[in-house]
């Protein structure tokens, strides 16, 4: 595959993903640790991301890495759909978003609890 084509599927790719789980590019950024700008310029295929950031990505979406890299639009859509509320719940409490429970914020070790307790009952 020419590196244009292969920019252009890893940018779409990408997008398909973030917007399967309603997260703004800013969200994904955050989660992964770089800018807003380097989600960005991967979506409009101005830049690839490196191997350790679609490892990255492959494992906050839950999906393989040739899904990130590979032109498999009908599998990747099901693939984000099949794993869409499950994901986004641990990705929620793993991450830095702040998560209110009866007008309390959660503190880190509460959202480790919960994750541990939807973890045991979904087993």
């Amino acid at each position: 595959m020419e590196e244009l084509t292969l920019k252009h599927t890893v940018a779409k790719n990408i997008r398909t993903l973030r917007r399967s789980r309603d997260l703004t590019a800013v969200e994904l950024a955050e989660a992964l640790g770089v800018s807003q700008s380097t989600v960005s310029d991967w979506e409009t295929a101005k830049k690839m991301p490196r191997a350790g950031a679609v490892e990255r990505l492959a494992a906050f979406f839950g999906v393989r890495k040739s899904d990130v890299l590979s032109d498999k639009s009908e599998a990747l859509r099901a693939t984000t759909t099949a794993h869409y509320e499950l994901y986004d719940l641990e990705a929620m409490l793993e991450g830095s978003t702040r998560l209110a429970f009866d007008g309390r914020v959660l503190s880190v070790e509460e959202k480790q609890r919960v994750a541990r307790v939807v973890k045991a009952v979904l087993s």
